[in-house]
């Protein structure tokens, strides 16, 4: 038996209403050639690598997490490095067996996912790949006393077979796939199959899950996020909905879906947000440099020039090692697009080296407030804000000499 019984609420429907309005937008930029939006989907998977395992006390900033992906070479803790490079190829792998038109949910999933999580981390993961032979219980992270006791080892895997056939069942009634995976999460977790890695695993597999049916929006946002930013809260609803120990027939779940439902909700909606803001100031910036062969040459290369001026707009400053991420060039031809933005005035170099960043260069700063330019981007696109640039210009007062 797995735990099943909940309420419908209209908090649920309001939740999944704000869901489906704030996919509409992320999932049309999919099928389109990585621009500037190919730079948020790498920070979004740095950034479910890095909450994903910061969770289970990994010390990797988001930051390094994100220059481990990119493969630099950084000075940070083996097993921090290991934990987020398992994570971050047990992600990819989860992608693509999401494509697979013949992929169904079985054990094989799942105890790949663990095998590939804790890969080179020690005997705290043993057996690994395959689940658990003892018993084990939930802790409290701040006194270590045990708050949960999950089914005994030698109902695991009859569990786990419950658990395979329970998501294809509820997925093939219609439930609603998001309801689904709170259900398969929760279960997951009280069944806690693995001597550890649960969390992990089980935040895998429940990706795994919507990537499958066809929720590919989550490139543009992570619930990880959302759950490490809100750790406590969420160990806490967990705890509540679970009781001491595995009693699933004691268990009703309405409170657990209904905040499962509002994290998801909540970072669909910021990250719909925060797409249409950096489609304006994406919009912005072409409209200040579109034409400029100085810097751009070929309109065809438009967005390999605008990138590193964006990046250097909205954080103050941007480095070489971050562009090297996200745009795909050689060194040379990087060195080459970074001194023609300097020479046309878009970005100023401070310093030398590895220890030299850009900022903003005058030519930038010649369009006035940038806050401003984006809010009319996002009203009348880049047509608007070119007639907005040029209006700003011709309003200057005269240079003196």
């Amino acid at each position: 038996m797995l735990i099943d019984r909940y309420e419908h609420t209209d908090r649920m429907a309001a939740s999944l209403a704000a869901i489906r309005s704030a996919r509409a937008l992320l999932e049309t930029h999919l099928n389109e050639p990585e621009d500037w939006h190919g730079v948020i989907r790498r920070q979004v998977m740095a950034a479910v690598v890095h909450y994903s395992t910061a969770i289970e006390g990994n010390i990797l900033t988001r930051d390094q997490v994100e220059s481990i992906i990119a493969g630099e070479a950084i000075e940070v803790p083996e097993k921090d490095r290991t934990e987020a490079l398992n994570y971050y190829r047990a992600m990819r792998w989860a992608q693509t067996r999401s494509q697979d038109p013949g992929w169904r949910l079985t054990h094989e999933t799942i105890l790949t996912m663990h095998f590939m999580v804790g890969t080179d981390l020690g005997g705290d993961y043993e057996p690994l790949g395959q689940y658990r032979h003892g018993q084990n219980t939930v802790q409290d992270k701040r006194t270590g006393s045990p708050i949960y006791y999950p089914p005994g080892p030698g109902d695991v895997h009859d569990l786990m077979s419950e658990f395979v056939d329970y998501v294809r069942q509820r997925s093939d009634k219609g439930t609603d796939p998001y309801i689904v995976n709170a259900l398969a999460h929760l279960n997951f977790v009280a069944i806690h199959p693995f001597s550890d890695g649960n969390g992990r695993v089980g935040r895998l597999l429940c990706s795994l899950l919507m990537m499958r049916e066809g929720y590919k929006a989550q490139a543009f946002w992570s619930l990880e996020q959302f759950l490490g930013e809100h750790a406590t809260v969420y160990g806490a609803v967990l705890a509540d909905t679970l009781g001491p120990r595995w009693r699933p027939d004691a268990v009703v779940a309405t409170r657990w879906i209904e905040w499962y439902l509002d994290a998801v909700a909540t970072q669909v909606t910021l990250a719909e947000q925060r797409l249409r803001r950096s489609m304006a100031e994406f919009s912005s910036i072409v409209a200040g440099m579109a034409g400029d062969d100085r810097a751009v040459g070929d309109q065809s290369r438009l967005g390999r020039a605008v990138i590193p001026v964006w990046l250097a707009v909205i954080g103050g400053t941007v480095t070489r090692r971050q562009l090297a991420r996200y745009l795909n060039v050689s060194d040379e031809t990087l060195t080459r697009d970074l001194r023609k933005l300097c020479a046309a005035g878009y970005l100023m170099r401070e310093g030398e080296g590895r220890a030299s960043l850009y900022r903003p260069g005058p030519r930038v700063t010649d369009w006035g407030d940038f806050g401003e330019l984006v809010e009319v981007a996002m009203r009348g696109g880049v047509e608007a804000v070119r007639e907005e640039i040029g209006r700003r210009q011709s309003n200057d007062p005269p240079l003196l000499f």
